[in-house]
Protein backbone atom coordinates (compact mmCIF):
# COMPACT_ATOMS: atom_id res chain seq x y z
CA UNK A 1 0.00 0.00 0.00
CA UNK A 2 2.94 2.54 0.77
CA UNK A 3 4.29 1.72 -2.65
CA UNK A 4 0.93 2.57 -4.37
CA UNK A 5 0.55 5.09 -2.31
CA UNK A 6 4.49 7.09 -3.19
CA UNK A 7 4.02 5.67 -6.91
CA UNK A 8 0.32 7.84 -7.02
CA UNK A 9 2.00 10.89 -4.96
CA UNK A 10 4.79 11.36 -7.45
CA UNK A 11 2.84 10.52 -10.67
CA UNK A 12 0.55 13.66 -9.25
CA UNK A 13 3.19 15.97 -8.05
CA UNK A 14 0.99 19.04 -8.21
CA UNK A 15 -2.63 17.80 -6.79
CA UNK A 16 -4.16 17.86 -3.20
CA UNK A 17 -6.36 14.88 -3.24
CA UNK A 18 -8.96 13.84 -0.27
CA UNK A 19 -8.18 10.27 1.17
CA UNK A 20 -11.74 9.09 -0.17
CA UNK A 21 -10.37 10.52 -3.74
CA UNK A 22 -7.02 8.47 -3.48
CA UNK A 23 -9.10 5.61 -2.36
CA UNK A 24 -11.02 6.02 -5.29
CA UNK A 25 -8.36 6.41 -7.65
CA UNK A 26 -6.31 3.38 -6.36
CA UNK A 27 -9.56 1.15 -6.39
CA UNK A 28 -9.66 0.82 -2.13
CA UNK A 29 -12.79 -0.68 -1.41
CA UNK A 30 -13.04 -2.39 1.83
CA UNK A 31 -13.03 -0.67 5.20
CA UNK A 32 -9.56 -2.60 6.39
CA UNK A 33 -7.87 -1.21 3.38
CA UNK A 34 -9.30 1.86 3.80
CA UNK A 35 -8.61 2.16 6.96
CA UNK A 36 -4.78 1.20 6.24
CA UNK A 37 -4.81 3.48 3.19
CA UNK A 38 -5.68 6.76 5.86
CA UNK A 39 -3.03 4.90 8.54
CA UNK A 40 -0.35 5.42 5.48
CA UNK A 41 -1.37 8.87 4.33
CA UNK A 42 -0.53 9.54 7.81
CA UNK A 43 3.25 8.02 8.02
CA UNK A 44 3.69 9.91 5.25
CA UNK A 45 2.48 13.13 6.01
CA UNK A 46 4.88 12.82 9.68
CA UNK A 47 7.30 11.71 7.72
CA UNK A 48 7.26 15.14 5.65
CA UNK A 49 6.92 13.06 2.40
CA UNK A 50 3.40 14.97 2.27
CA UNK A 51 1.94 18.18 3.04
CA UNK A 52 -1.48 19.01 4.34
CA UNK A 53 -3.78 21.74 3.32
CA UNK A 54 -7.16 21.10 5.10
CA UNK A 55 -8.12 17.65 4.40
CA UNK A 56 -6.25 17.12 1.49
CA UNK A 57 -2.69 15.38 0.91
CA UNK A 58 -0.18 16.51 -1.69
CA UNK A 59 3.31 15.60 -2.49
CA UNK A 60 6.07 17.67 -0.56
CA UNK A 61 8.34 19.49 -2.93
CA UNK A 62 11.67 20.43 -1.90
CA UNK A 63 13.21 23.02 -3.61
CA UNK A 64 16.80 22.58 -4.87
CA UNK A 65 18.02 24.98 -1.90
CA UNK A 66 16.68 22.55 0.55
CA UNK A 67 18.64 19.63 -0.89
CA UNK A 68 22.17 18.35 0.14
CA UNK A 69 24.58 15.82 -0.66
CA UNK A 70 26.84 13.22 1.58
CA UNK A 71 27.90 9.74 2.90
CA UNK A 72 25.62 7.93 5.25
CA UNK A 73 27.37 6.74 8.39
CA UNK A 74 25.04 4.51 10.34
CA UNK A 75 24.95 3.79 14.18
CA UNK A 76 23.99 0.06 15.11
CA UNK A 77 20.92 1.23 16.49
CA UNK A 78 19.79 2.11 13.20
CA UNK A 79 19.45 5.67 12.98
CA UNK A 80 22.65 7.32 10.89
CA UNK A 81 24.18 10.88 9.92
CA UNK A 82 25.08 12.19 6.68
CA UNK A 83 28.04 13.98 6.42
CA UNK A 84 27.84 16.67 3.83
CA UNK A 85 29.89 17.18 0.38
CA UNK A 86 29.90 20.73 1.49
CA UNK A 87 31.77 21.06 5.05
CA UNK A 88 30.51 24.17 5.54
CA UNK A 89 27.55 22.61 6.78
CA UNK A 90 26.83 20.61 9.99
CA UNK A 91 26.14 16.71 10.14
CA UNK A 92 22.21 16.00 8.98
CA UNK A 93 20.51 13.26 11.09
CA UNK A 94 18.50 10.60 9.95
CA UNK A 95 16.18 9.22 11.78
CA UNK A 96 15.51 4.94 11.18
CA UNK A 97 12.41 5.46 8.87
CA UNK A 98 13.85 8.52 6.99
CA UNK A 99 17.15 6.28 5.57
CA UNK A 100 15.03 4.41 2.79
CA UNK A 101 17.36 1.50 0.93
CA UNK A 102 20.83 3.04 1.93
CA UNK A 103 23.58 1.02 2.92
CA UNK A 104 25.85 2.42 5.73
CA UNK A 105 28.94 4.68 3.43
CA UNK A 106 26.77 4.95 0.45
CA UNK A 107 26.21 8.43 -1.34
CA UNK A 108 22.90 9.84 -0.71
CA UNK A 109 20.60 12.53 -1.79
CA UNK A 110 18.83 14.05 1.30
CA UNK A 111 16.00 16.99 1.92
CA UNK A 112 16.23 18.70 5.14
CA UNK A 113 12.97 19.35 6.62
CA UNK A 114 11.63 22.84 7.10
CA UNK A 115 10.29 22.32 10.58
CA UNK A 116 12.66 21.12 12.57
CA UNK A 117 11.26 19.30 15.70
CA UNK A 118 14.83 19.33 17.34
CA UNK A 119 18.18 21.80 17.87
CA UNK A 120 19.94 19.52 15.16
CA UNK A 121 19.39 19.35 11.21
CA UNK A 122 17.22 16.44 10.51
CA UNK A 123 16.18 14.92 6.89
CA UNK A 124 15.15 12.35 4.88
CA UNK A 125 17.80 10.47 2.21
CA UNK A 126 15.38 10.49 -1.18
CA UNK A 127 17.94 9.12 -3.74
CA UNK A 128 21.02 7.03 -3.46
CA UNK A 129 23.39 8.13 -5.38
CA UNK A 130 26.43 5.75 -5.09
CA UNK A 131 26.83 2.37 -3.33
CA UNK A 132 29.94 2.51 -1.25
CA UNK A 133 29.75 -1.94 -1.51
CA UNK A 134 28.34 -3.64 -4.07
CA UNK A 135 29.28 -7.08 -1.91
CA UNK A 136 28.06 -8.02 1.90
CA UNK A 137 29.47 -11.10 3.65
CA UNK A 138 27.18 -12.72 6.28
CA UNK A 139 25.63 -16.21 7.35
CA UNK A 140 23.22 -18.73 5.36
CA UNK A 141 20.36 -18.99 7.15
CA UNK A 142 17.26 -20.36 6.11
CA UNK A 143 13.29 -19.83 7.23
CA UNK A 144 10.56 -22.15 6.36
CA UNK A 145 10.20 -20.80 2.76
CA UNK A 146 13.17 -18.65 1.93
CA UNK A 147 16.34 -18.35 2.61
CA UNK A 148 18.49 -15.42 3.62
CA UNK A 149 22.08 -13.96 5.02
CA UNK A 150 22.39 -12.40 8.34
CA UNK A 151 25.22 -9.84 7.31
CA UNK A 152 28.32 -9.47 9.80
CA UNK A 153 28.85 -6.10 9.53
CA UNK A 154 26.77 -4.04 12.55
CA UNK A 155 25.99 -1.29 10.01
CA UNK A 156 23.39 -3.61 8.00
CA UNK A 157 19.97 -3.99 9.45
CA UNK A 158 18.36 -5.78 7.23
CA UNK A 159 18.86 -9.59 6.41
CA UNK A 160 19.37 -9.93 2.59
CA UNK A 161 16.99 -12.65 0.54
CA UNK A 162 18.63 -15.12 -1.33
CA UNK A 163 16.29 -16.90 -3.91
CA UNK A 164 17.12 -20.76 -4.44
CA UNK A 165 18.18 -20.29 -7.56
CA UNK A 166 20.64 -18.11 -6.35
CA UNK A 167 22.65 -20.29 -3.82
CA UNK A 168 25.82 -21.19 -5.76
CA UNK A 169 26.03 -24.76 -3.69
CA UNK A 170 25.92 -23.12 -0.61
CA UNK A 171 24.59 -24.29 2.46
CA UNK A 172 22.78 -23.48 5.49
CA UNK A 173 25.71 -22.50 7.79
CA UNK A 174 28.20 -21.42 5.21
CA UNK A 175 30.08 -18.18 5.74
CA UNK A 176 29.49 -16.59 2.29
CA UNK A 177 29.48 -13.46 -0.30
CA UNK A 178 26.54 -12.40 -1.55
CA UNK A 179 26.39 -9.41 -4.38
CA UNK A 180 23.95 -8.65 -7.40
CA UNK A 181 22.07 -6.74 -4.17
CA UNK A 182 18.47 -4.93 -5.69
CA UNK A 183 17.21 -2.80 -2.87
CA UNK A 184 14.23 -1.03 -4.40
CA UNK A 185 11.77 -0.31 -1.70
CA UNK A 186 12.27 -0.10 2.17
CA UNK A 187 8.98 -2.13 3.02
CA UNK A 188 10.81 -4.81 1.50
CA UNK A 189 14.41 -6.40 2.53
CA UNK A 190 16.71 -6.60 -0.10
CA UNK A 191 17.84 -9.54 -2.54
CA UNK A 192 20.89 -11.11 -3.89
CA UNK A 193 22.62 -13.76 -4.86
CA UNK A 194 25.25 -16.22 -3.47
CA UNK A 195 28.90 -15.56 -5.29
CA UNK A 196 31.28 -17.58 -3.11
CA UNK A 197 31.56 -19.55 -0.46
CA UNK A 198 34.12 -18.77 2.39
CA UNK A 199 33.91 -21.70 4.57
CA UNK A 200 31.82 -22.86 7.79
CA UNK A 201 30.87 -20.49 10.00
CA UNK A 202 33.27 -20.14 12.73
CA UNK A 203 36.20 -21.71 11.06
CA UNK A 204 39.62 -19.33 11.15
CA UNK A 205 39.66 -19.23 7.15
CA UNK A 206 35.94 -18.68 6.98
CA UNK A 207 36.08 -15.56 9.80
CA UNK A 208 39.19 -14.29 7.96
CA UNK A 209 38.06 -14.16 4.43
CA UNK A 210 34.76 -12.47 5.96
CA UNK A 211 36.33 -9.83 7.57
CA UNK A 212 38.59 -8.73 4.98
CA UNK A 213 35.58 -8.46 2.75
CA UNK A 214 33.94 -6.72 5.00
CA UNK A 215 36.57 -4.37 5.57
CA UNK A 216 37.55 -4.30 1.69
CA UNK A 217 41.14 -6.04 3.00
CA UNK A 218 42.69 -8.05 0.03
CA UNK A 219 43.38 -11.59 0.77
CA UNK A 220 45.92 -12.22 -1.51
CA UNK A 221 48.52 -10.75 -3.92
CA UNK A 222 48.23 -10.13 -7.67
CA UNK A 223 50.40 -12.45 -9.98
CA UNK A 224 52.56 -9.45 -10.64
CA UNK A 225 53.71 -8.85 -6.97
CA UNK A 226 54.21 -12.39 -6.28
CA UNK A 227 56.08 -12.65 -9.39
CA UNK A 228 58.77 -9.53 -8.04
CA UNK A 229 58.69 -11.34 -4.57
CA UNK A 230 59.59 -14.23 -5.96
CA UNK A 231 62.70 -12.86 -8.01
CA UNK A 232 64.03 -10.92 -4.87
CA UNK A 233 67.40 -12.24 -4.07
CA UNK A 234 67.84 -13.71 -0.30
CA UNK A 235 71.97 -13.34 -0.52
CA UNK A 236 73.84 -10.44 0.81
CA UNK A 237 76.39 -9.34 -1.68
CA UNK A 238 79.99 -8.20 -0.44
CA UNK A 239 79.45 -4.90 -2.38
CA UNK A 240 76.15 -4.53 -0.08
CA UNK A 241 77.73 -4.82 3.13
CA UNK A 242 80.96 -2.81 2.51
CA UNK A 243 78.53 0.30 2.44
CA UNK A 244 77.02 -0.67 5.67
CA UNK A 245 77.66 -0.32 9.58
CA UNK A 246 78.38 -4.04 10.80
CA UNK A 247 76.73 -5.26 14.07
CA UNK A 248 76.72 -8.82 13.60
CA UNK A 249 79.16 -9.46 15.73
CA UNK A 250 77.23 -7.29 18.91
CA UNK A 251 74.67 -8.36 21.07
CA UNK A 252 71.51 -7.72 19.34
CA UNK A 253 68.38 -8.91 19.82
CA UNK A 254 64.56 -8.62 19.78
CA UNK A 255 61.73 -8.69 21.41
CA UNK A 256 58.30 -9.15 20.74
CA UNK A 257 54.91 -10.89 21.40
CA UNK A 258 54.54 -14.90 21.46
CA UNK A 259 52.54 -14.72 18.94
CA UNK A 260 54.64 -12.32 16.23
CA UNK A 261 54.73 -13.91 13.03
CA UNK A 262 57.94 -11.55 11.82
CA UNK A 263 60.55 -9.13 13.59
CA UNK A 264 61.10 -5.93 11.93
CA UNK A 265 63.25 -4.13 15.18
CA UNK A 266 65.80 -5.17 17.29
CA UNK A 267 68.16 -3.37 20.07
CA UNK A 268 71.93 -3.51 20.95
CA UNK A 269 73.63 -1.55 24.14
CA UNK A 270 77.28 -1.56 25.15
CA UNK A 271 79.46 0.30 27.19
CA UNK A 272 82.02 2.76 25.98
CA UNK A 273 85.60 3.81 27.29
CA UNK A 274 84.08 6.93 28.28
CA UNK A 275 81.68 5.59 30.55
CA UNK A 276 78.46 6.53 28.26
CA UNK A 277 76.60 4.03 26.60
CA UNK A 278 75.82 2.94 22.88
CA UNK A 279 72.35 1.76 22.33
CA UNK A 280 71.13 0.63 18.68
CA UNK A 281 67.68 0.70 17.32
CA UNK A 282 67.58 -1.51 14.25
CA UNK A 283 64.82 -1.53 11.76
CA UNK A 284 63.97 -4.02 8.86
CA UNK A 285 65.50 -2.33 5.52
CA UNK A 286 62.63 -3.48 3.35
CA UNK A 287 63.43 -0.69 1.24
CA UNK A 288 66.46 -2.40 -0.08
CA UNK A 289 64.17 -4.88 -1.16
CA UNK A 290 60.70 -2.78 -2.22
CA UNK A 291 61.90 -0.39 -4.95
CA UNK A 292 60.02 2.68 -5.77
CA UNK A 293 57.24 2.76 -7.68
CA UNK A 294 57.30 -1.12 -8.28
CA UNK A 295 54.27 -3.40 -8.06
CA UNK A 296 55.48 -4.53 -4.47
CA UNK A 297 55.82 -0.83 -3.58
CA UNK A 298 52.19 -0.01 -4.63
CA UNK A 299 50.46 -2.99 -2.99
CA UNK A 300 52.60 -1.72 -0.01
CA UNK A 301 51.10 1.65 0.25
CA UNK A 302 47.69 0.40 -0.68
CA UNK A 303 47.82 -2.11 2.05
CA UNK A 304 49.61 0.53 4.54
CA UNK A 305 50.39 -1.89 7.09
CA UNK A 306 49.96 -5.49 8.05
CA UNK A 307 46.51 -6.54 9.81
CA UNK A 308 46.45 -9.37 12.88
CA UNK A 309 43.26 -11.07 13.71
CA UNK A 310 42.95 -13.35 16.40
CA UNK A 311 45.28 -16.55 15.13
CA UNK A 312 45.71 -14.97 11.97
CA UNK A 313 46.95 -11.87 10.23
CA UNK A 314 47.11 -10.17 6.67
CA UNK A 315 50.22 -9.26 5.24
CA UNK A 316 51.34 -6.27 4.22
CA UNK A 317 53.91 -7.68 1.69
CA UNK A 318 54.16 -11.29 0.56
CA UNK A 319 55.53 -13.75 3.52
CA UNK A 320 59.08 -14.12 1.24
CA UNK A 321 59.84 -10.62 2.53
CA UNK A 322 57.61 -10.17 5.31
CA UNK A 323 57.96 -13.45 7.05
CA UNK A 324 61.53 -14.00 5.50
CA UNK A 325 64.45 -12.11 4.40
CA UNK A 326 62.98 -8.91 5.99
CA UNK A 327 62.97 -10.37 9.23
CA UNK A 328 64.96 -10.00 11.31
CA UNK A 329 65.21 -14.30 12.77
CA UNK A 330 68.25 -14.92 14.50
CA UNK A 331 71.46 -16.21 13.62
CA UNK A 332 70.47 -15.28 9.73
CA UNK A 333 72.21 -11.85 8.49
CA UNK A 334 69.70 -8.94 8.05
CA UNK A 335 70.00 -5.84 6.37
CA UNK A 336 68.71 -2.50 8.52
CA UNK A 337 68.68 0.86 9.35
CA UNK A 338 69.90 1.63 12.51
CA UNK A 339 69.99 4.71 14.91
CA UNK A 340 72.93 5.10 17.20
CA UNK A 341 72.41 6.72 20.11
CA UNK A 342 75.72 7.97 22.77
CA UNK A 343 73.58 8.39 25.58
CA UNK A 344 74.07 8.29 29.81
CA UNK A 345 72.53 5.89 32.06
CA UNK A 346 70.28 9.26 32.80
CA UNK A 347 68.71 8.55 28.81
CA UNK A 348 69.83 12.04 27.86
CA UNK A 349 71.46 11.42 24.15
CA UNK A 350 75.06 12.85 23.71
CA UNK A 351 74.93 12.21 20.08
CA UNK A 352 73.82 9.99 17.42
CA UNK A 353 74.37 8.53 14.10
CA UNK A 354 71.40 7.65 11.60
CA UNK A 355 72.85 5.02 9.20
CA UNK A 356 72.16 1.52 6.84
CA UNK A 357 73.54 -1.41 8.70
CA UNK A 358 73.63 -5.11 8.78
CA UNK A 359 72.69 -7.29 12.21
CA UNK A 360 72.72 -10.71 12.46
CA UNK A 361 70.12 -10.86 15.75
CA UNK A 362 71.66 -13.21 18.65
CA UNK A 363 68.18 -14.07 20.10
CA UNK A 364 64.31 -13.86 20.06
CA UNK A 365 62.95 -12.75 23.27
CA UNK A 366 59.18 -12.64 23.82
CA UNK A 367 57.87 -9.96 26.43
CA UNK A 368 57.06 -12.44 29.01
CA UNK A 369 61.18 -13.73 28.92
CA UNK A 370 61.68 -10.06 28.97
CA UNK A 371 59.62 -9.21 31.90
CA UNK A 372 61.48 -11.97 34.13
CA UNK A 373 64.59 -11.06 33.61
CA UNK A 374 63.96 -7.85 34.80
CA UNK A 375 62.14 -9.00 37.61
CA UNK A 376 64.41 -11.61 38.96
CA UNK A 377 67.72 -10.32 36.95
CA UNK A 378 68.56 -13.22 35.18
CA UNK A 379 68.89 -14.83 32.42
CA UNK A 380 70.65 -14.18 28.73
CA UNK A 381 71.40 -10.95 28.08
CA UNK A 382 70.55 -10.04 31.71
CA UNK A 383 73.03 -7.07 32.22
CA UNK A 384 72.10 -5.70 28.54
CA UNK A 385 67.94 -6.15 29.34
CA UNK A 386 68.49 -4.50 32.74
CA UNK A 387 70.22 -1.39 31.49
CA UNK A 388 67.97 -0.80 28.89
CA UNK A 389 64.91 -1.22 31.17
CA UNK A 390 66.69 1.02 33.26
CA UNK A 391 67.45 3.75 30.60
CA UNK A 392 63.53 3.34 29.40
CA UNK A 393 62.26 4.25 32.32
CA UNK A 394 64.49 7.48 32.36
CA UNK A 395 63.24 7.95 29.12
CA UNK A 396 59.81 7.87 29.82
CA UNK A 397 59.95 9.93 33.05
CA UNK A 398 61.66 12.55 31.14
CA UNK A 399 58.57 12.16 28.18
CA UNK A 400 56.01 12.42 30.63
CA UNK A 401 57.33 15.27 32.77
CA UNK A 402 57.55 17.10 29.40
CA UNK A 403 53.64 16.25 28.11
CA UNK A 404 53.39 13.85 26.50
CA UNK A 405 50.49 12.05 25.71
CA UNK A 406 49.88 8.36 27.12
CA UNK A 407 48.43 5.89 24.48
CA UNK A 408 48.36 2.89 26.26
CA UNK A 409 45.12 1.17 26.19
CA UNK A 410 43.83 -1.70 27.65
CA UNK A 411 43.77 -4.57 25.18
CA UNK A 412 41.82 -7.81 25.34
CA UNK A 413 44.29 -11.34 24.31
CA UNK A 414 42.36 -14.60 23.11
CA UNK A 415 44.08 -17.80 23.90
CA UNK A 416 43.99 -20.45 21.32
CA UNK A 417 44.07 -24.61 21.18
CA UNK A 418 45.67 -26.62 18.85
CA UNK A 419 42.84 -25.97 16.81
CA UNK A 420 42.67 -22.00 16.81
CA UNK A 421 40.00 -21.85 19.10
CA UNK A 422 39.88 -19.74 21.58
CA UNK A 423 39.51 -21.19 25.03
CA UNK A 424 40.27 -18.38 27.29
CA UNK A 425 40.22 -14.32 27.08
CA UNK A 426 42.44 -12.39 28.94
CA UNK A 427 43.46 -8.96 29.46
CA UNK A 428 46.88 -7.83 28.40
CA UNK A 429 48.94 -6.47 31.04
CA UNK A 430 51.45 -4.11 29.75
CA UNK A 431 54.86 -4.17 31.77
CA UNK A 432 58.18 -2.57 31.34
CA UNK A 433 59.26 -5.02 28.63
CA UNK A 434 56.31 -4.23 26.56
CA UNK A 435 57.33 -0.03 27.41
CA UNK A 436 61.37 -0.83 27.19
CA UNK A 437 61.05 -1.28 23.32
CA UNK A 438 58.57 1.47 22.85
CA UNK A 439 60.52 3.95 24.62
CA UNK A 440 63.52 3.26 22.38
CA UNK A 441 61.41 3.37 19.33
CA UNK A 442 59.58 6.51 19.99
CA UNK A 443 63.27 8.26 20.90
CA UNK A 444 64.39 6.59 17.52
CA UNK A 445 61.26 8.22 15.64
CA UNK A 446 61.90 11.38 17.39
CA UNK A 447 65.34 11.79 16.63
CA UNK A 448 65.18 11.05 12.50
CA UNK A 449 61.83 13.30 12.58
CA UNK A 450 64.14 15.69 14.19
CA UNK A 451 66.86 15.28 11.60
CA UNK A 452 65.15 15.84 8.75
CA UNK A 453 63.29 18.95 9.60
CA UNK A 454 66.37 20.66 10.35
CA UNK A 455 69.36 18.66 9.19
CA UNK A 456 71.55 21.22 9.49
CA UNK A 457 71.63 21.48 13.27
CA UNK A 458 74.48 20.74 15.34
CA UNK A 459 75.48 17.47 16.87
CA UNK A 460 74.60 15.42 13.82
CA UNK A 461 76.45 12.92 11.15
Amino acid sequence: MKKKLVKFFKANPHTAFKNKEIAKRLKVETPEDYALLKSIIHNLFEEEFLFKKGKRYQLNQFPESNKITGVLQLHPDGYGFVIPRNKKLEDVFIAERNISTAFDGDTVEVVLFAKQKRKRLEGQIINILERKKSEVTGTLQKSKSFYFIRPDSFYMQRDVYIDKSNLADAKVGDKVVVGNIEWKTPMLNPEGSVLSVLGKEGTIDADKSSIAKQFNLPLTFNRKVNDEAEKTKLEISDEELSKRLDFREENVFTIDPVDAKDFDDALSVKKLHNGNLKIGVHIADVSHYVQKDSALDKQAELRGNSVYLVGAVIPMLPEKLSNGICSLVPDEDRLTFSVIFEMKETGEVINYKISKSVIKSKRRFTYEEVQEIIEKGKGEFADEITLLNMIAQNLRKTRIEEGSIEFFTPEIVFELDEKSKPIAVKRKEIKNSNMLVEEFMLLANKTVAQHFSAPKKSGRK
